[in-house]
């Protein structure tokens, strides 16, 4: 009988740069909104991030008298985490150059043959999720630290699979999406017939 292949276990440090971001306290703001020296930026706030979704509409403005770091600017296909619970995780699918990430969120940078699509699916999983509960189990404030996060361990799953499990859970996501639109659009026209008797 043959026994079942079993993939080797990896750190998510192996597989992505993790550091945390700026602390905002220590900005100086600008001013006066009006000067040429002004930097405007907008930085996400914890409310933007929710249930694995960033609603760049919440994203709050900043005026700064210095340029930030670029290490601190969210980058298309980085994955934010945030350090406290519910410990969401999503990834940045814009292109901007003007989103900083504060220090309550992990910022993650895939490198290697690791996509980064995957590894946000797999940062939002059970597995996951269990790790970093056992981390903080017994801390009076449940804030998980960038050193654990490196010590997070994954499947090695080769780049042919990550891309193929992508793709299913992209074609998942949408199918509950079209499904909460359909739902929506049955009860307004529920409401709609309703309303007319």
């Amino acid at each position: 009988m043959d026994k079942e292949k079993i993939l080797p276990w990896i750190k998510l440090k192996d597989i992505a740069d993790i550091s945390s971001g700026l602390v905002l306290s220590r900005l100086k703001s600008a001013k006066s909104v009006d000067t040429n020296i002004d930097k405007k930026y907008y930085y996400i706030p914890q409310k933007a991030l929710s249930y694995n979704y960033l609603d760049d509409s919440k994203f709050e403005p900043l005026f700064l008298d210095e340029i930030i770091e670029k290490r601190y600017l969210a980058r298309c296909k980085d994955i934010i985490m945030k350090l406290t619970p519910p410990y969401d995780a999503a990834i940045i699918d814009f292109q901007r150059e003007d989103v900083l990430i504060p220090s309550n969120f992990a910022i993650i940078r895939t490198k290697n043959d690791f996509i980064s699509v995957f590894l946000y699916y797999i940062l939002n999983g059970n597995n996951v999720r269990k790790q970093i509960k056992r981390l903080v189990e017994g801390s009076n404030i449940p804030v998980i630290k960038i050193n654990h996060l490196r010590d997070i361990q994954i499947k090695n799953v080769n780049r042919y699979k990550q891309i193929k499990y992508s793709q299913l859970f992209n074609l998942l996501d949408y199918r509950s999406e079209l499904l909460d639109r359909k739902r929506e659009i049955e009860e307004t026209l529920k409401n709609d017939i309703l309303s007319k008797l």
